[in-house]
């Protein structure tokens, strides 16, 4: 479920991205595009001016120095060579065209275009001259003077319109590839982006649906210090305290049905502590002896659903209520089956009746194949068993029970665990754990 939930908010967060960046791509490109048509517009109106300037500069010095056509017509060609150049003429007073780089328009009347164009620089004002065939030019003059100054003529020059337009389109093709690349990148960078920021936020949704699901023992890994960190940190806090809240809450169950039973009274308790100190004495891992200390809190929880006539019967138990006895620890793992993190625990509490040599219960397990944690809780559950008085028989005496423990061992019990239970009661005084109240919180060693 938190994948579709990811993908949904990580494509949000790119097409927000997105959206973003098209905008400062759009808007940085319109104002670019207008920027680089004025420039050019303007680049051109320079360049116009220059080339009649300089054209009528030339003409007059042709004039002056050989005052014949041909000088003139060679001197407008070589201007119109340039493919910028749409046409070069010279027009006299009276409006004749007296010389062209097309010697066919020589003799004819030039008429000017009331067309012109509003240059937005400076608001400068360009001719447009539509040439015969109808095309359409920015024109500009110059006057061609005498060397007295007077002028004799004026010098046009032509640049075609169409030849501005295209150099805008390239221009604005220019500027929609760099538009596409940064686009391109703009996505890439968001994407990734996107991942960057989903990628915490999978750990958390992956975390909390494994917490909510029972899982409370799974731990987010986050070492980020910013809000996703604090984040994980409070997420694992509360599944640890969801954690120990559950089993406190089993163990006050657990004692709650103790304290209906005064020969049970504080059988728990005691079992726990044993089974620690035994778990402590094999050296496991701190880890494994918490797993064992939890399971022994709440080892009997499923006599919740034994019937409480047969638990405080006097007698002896018929095969029926024995059977019924044993099915406490089906009850006991069906009431902690939700809690997916606390499987070693139920797998403890489940098999702590197996024997070692397959004579137990609920699944008849035998040597190894019983978990290590259910043979030492089933080791303290029978030594504190034995010595506590039952409605059907009289409690063993300390040494009875451990050498009950010791012709046990090897058959209904694993040797290497009856060794350490050895170990541990070896420095305790015996009358202390023989004469211990059954419902009081006393060491099981000396430390």
């Amino acid at each position: 479920m938190h994948m579709s939930f990811s993908l949904g908010l990580k494509l949000k967060l790119a097409l927000l991205s997105l959206f973003l960046i098209c905008a400062t791509v759009g808007t940085y490109g319109s104002f670019d595009f207008k920027r680089e048509r004025l420039a050019l517009e303007n680049q051109i109106l320079a360049m116009g001016r220059a080339i009649a300037s300089n054209l009528a500069s030339n003409c007059s010095d042709a004039l002056r120095s050989a005052p014949d056509d041909f000088s003139l017509v060679s001197l407008l060609k070589e201007t119109a060579s340039d493919k910028t150049i749409g046409y070069a003429q010279i027009v006299d007073e009276t409006g004749r065209i007296v010389a062209h780089n097309d010697i066919s328009m020589c003799g004819a009347e030039y008429v000017p275009s009331s067309r012109q164009l509003l240059n937005p620089i400076h608001n400068r004002i360009i001719d447009i001259y539509a040439s015969r065939n109808g095309q359409l030019f920015y024109d500009f003059s110059a006057p061609v003077r005498e060397a007295t100054e007077r002028q004799l003529s004026t010098v046009h020059v032509g640049i075609p319109v169409l030849v501005v337009d295209e150099f805008i389109k390239q221009g604005r093709n220019r500027l929609a590839v760099v538009a596409l690349v940064l686009l391109g990148v703009g996505i890439a960078v968001s994407m990734i982006m996107a991942g960057i920021i989903m990628k915490p936020l999978e750990k958390l949704a992956k975390g909390a649906e494994r917490i909510g699901n029972g899982d409370l023992a799974y731990r987010i890994e986050m070492s980020r210090r910013d809000e996703f960190g604090l984040l994980a940190n409070s997420i694992n806090s509360m599944a640890s305290k969801l954690g120990e809240l559950y089993l406190n809450t089993l163990q006050m169950l657990a004692n709650a049905l103790e304290a209906k039973d005064v020969y049970t009274r504080g059988h728990t308790e005691r079992v726990t502590r044993l089974s620690v100190e035994i778990a402590k004495k094999m050296r496991l891992p701190k880890a494994e002896v918490e797993t064992i200390r939890r399971a022994a809190m709440i080892h009997d929880i499923g006599k919740i659903g034994i019937r409480e006539s047969i638990l405080n019967k006097p007698g002896r138990l018929t095969v029926e209520e024995y059977n019924h006895i044993k099915s406490h620890v089906d009850w006991g793992a069906h009431i902690l089956k939700p809690i997916t993190s606390l499987t070693k625990v139920v797998s403890y509490l489940f098999h702590h009746h197996e024997r070692f040599d397959g004579s137990g219960y609920p699944s008849g397990l035998s040597g190894i194949d019983i978990p290590l944690g259910a043979r030492i809780i089933g080791v303290a559950d029978s030594y504190d068993a034995s010595t506590s008085e039952r409605p059907y028989r009289v409690a063993l005496s300390h040494d009875a029970a451990v050498r009950a423990l010791i012709n046990g061992s090897g058959t209904l019990y694993d040797p290497s665990v009856v060794n350490a239970f050895l170990e541990v009661i070896k420095f305790s005084p015996l009358s202390e754990i023989q004469d211990m109240p059954r419902d009081e919180q006393l060491p099981l060693t000396k430390h």
